[in-house]
């Protein structure tokens, strides 16, 4: 009798707890795709789905933690005195330049110079360079610090500069970087180094933070030089993986003015962990050799701003396009705005081409990409299976004008929940660069099939398309 009545108790709670959850899912008026695809995950699999809708589905874009912190940031910078030498917009993208000064309070700085680098080696190689070289300052944020080799020579040459005097700030996210040991942190803390965890996820409130995630990769050494992009600090970048083979990612170096929109970022996320606020004491332009000359606008968004930004860039580059349209994302799950966006300027005549992996770190993810292919593909889409590895780039070239390059892939997560940071870089002769990066990588390509796509086993069609249905939780 006593199992009985437990038994129909605990069915009443769970069905009580259900529709309670989906209630609450409908008044938040949220996209109705992404809350149906929830609601059939908690419908469909019963407590599990009940349970990641905890983990990963609650929205506190507009809740207290984000609340508080922003309102201690814009406090804080009333009694800061800054002047940044900021440029005019470049010709043919005043509107572009507009949109993100409007929503990130971002302007060009048209006194910048970038070098991009395509590979973990030649990347790091300069990265241990210019740290070596600091006099003053080191402001890291990763989202993923491994505890493997590059990690650890990493954290061993910041503590050096550390105990040579240089000041050194670091923000991880806790997700990301769960791998960092308690040793490793308490290194850093006896040489000096603050060292902070973006969202730390612990019980009994981890459900209200693990869905948002700081992925963006920033380093800012003394002021003076930058890097931005896709990397984070793991030996994938480097030695690839057995499973996947070589790791193609793109990140860029950034000295000149342009340095002043990642520190600003930085200054905001540290602010954000710390409630310190981090001066941008920009110095003298460092050794420009081996750097291309450029305009630069920093775009980042996250659930602390009221519009998604980055989504918002993406769409504006899509339909602004008068010639071409190339893209790279590893995890290519477009929203439908996106997927509108490409669309329509297929069906312009702009010539679109996408480059996503042929294999992946993620398998799911990897058949819930393929299954936007077919119905882009038929709109005039030209797809490439990247097969020289796995292809991690994050890169948008437009009409050789315009570039973006960064932490955001053209899916759900980047575009909605995480905190990511891209920067739109302006002018012909860096637009050559990268276009040249993303030919170089179609000639690595296998050309998109309609016929062979078509003729795939019917089984794999329906793992993709069960796989896309929940693209909007992962």
């Amino acid at each position: 009798m006593f199992a009985e009545i437990t038994y129909w108790l605990f069915n009443a709670l769970y069905i009580y707890a259900v529709a309670m959850t989906i209630i609450v899912l409908m008044l938040e008026n949220r996209n109705p795709i992404k809350s149906i695809a929830w609601i059939i995950a908690i419908i469909a699999i019963p407590v599990v789905g009940l349970v990641l809708y905890a983990l990963f589905g609650r929205d506190f874009r507009k809740g207290k933690t984000v609340e508080k912190a922003n309102k201690a940031y814009a406090e804080a910078l009333k009694n800061l005195d800054e002047t940044f030498d900021q440029g005019i917009p470049v010709e043919g993208y005043e509107n572009m330049s507009q949109l993100i000064y409007n929503l990130c309070n971002e302007k060009i700085y048209n006194n910048t110079y970038i070098k991009p680098f395509t590979d973990g080696t030649s990347l790091y190689e300069s990265i241990f360079a210019d740290i070596e070289s600091a006099k003053e300052t080191i402001f890291a944020e990763y989202y993923i610090i491994e505890n493997d080799k590059i990690s650890k020579r990493f954290i061993e040459t910041l503590i050096k500069k550390a105990k040579e005097g240089v000041k050194i700030k670091i923000v991880v996210d806790a997700v990301g970087s769960w791998k960092v040991t308690k040793k490793t942190k308490q290194d850093l803390a006896e040489a000096g180094i603050e060292y902070h965890e973006f969202l730390p996820v612990t019980l009994p409130f981890f459900g209200k933070k693990i869905n948002y995630r700081n992925h963006r990769k920033l380093l800012i050494i003394d002021n003076e030089i930058g890097y931005i992009g896709g990397m984070n600090v793991a030996d994938r970048y480097i030695e690839g993986k057995p499973s996947l083979g070589k790791w193609r990612d793109t990140h860029i170096k950034v000295v000149g003015d342009g340095i002043q929109g990642l520190a600003k970022v930085f200054r905001k996320d540290y602010h954000f962990v710390s409630r310190q606020l981090v001066p941008i004491d920009i110095k003298k332009m460092p050794n420009t050799d081996g750097l291309t000359l450029c305009g630069m606008q920093t775009v980042f968004s996250g659930p602390d701003m009221e519009y998604r930004a980055i989504m918002q860039t993406y769409l504006r580059i899509i339909m602004q396009s008068q010639k071409y349209v190339y893209i790279e994302s590893p995890y290519f799950m477009p929203n439908e705005a996106v997927r509108s966006a490409l669309v329509t300027a297929a069906k312009s005549g702009v010539e679109i081409k996408i480059i996503i992996p042929l294999v992946c770190d993620d398998r799911i993810v990897l058949r819930s990409t393929y299954s936007y292919v077919k119905d882009l593909a038929s709109a005039g889409v030209h797809f490439y299976f990247y097969k020289a590895g796995f292809i991690h780039s994050k890169l948008i070239v437009s009409d050789d004008k315009i570039v973006s390059v960064g932490s955001a892939n053209m899916d759900f997560r980047s575009l909605e929940h995480n905190f990511e940071t891209n920067v739109i870089i302006y002018g012909d002769e860096t637009a050559s660069i990268f276009h040249n990066i993303i030919e170089h990588d179609i000639a690595d390509s296998e050309a998109f099939d309609m016929e062979r796509w078509k003729s795939r086993p019917f089984s794999m069609r329906i793992k993709e398309s069960i796989a896309r249905l929940f693209s909007p939780v992962f």
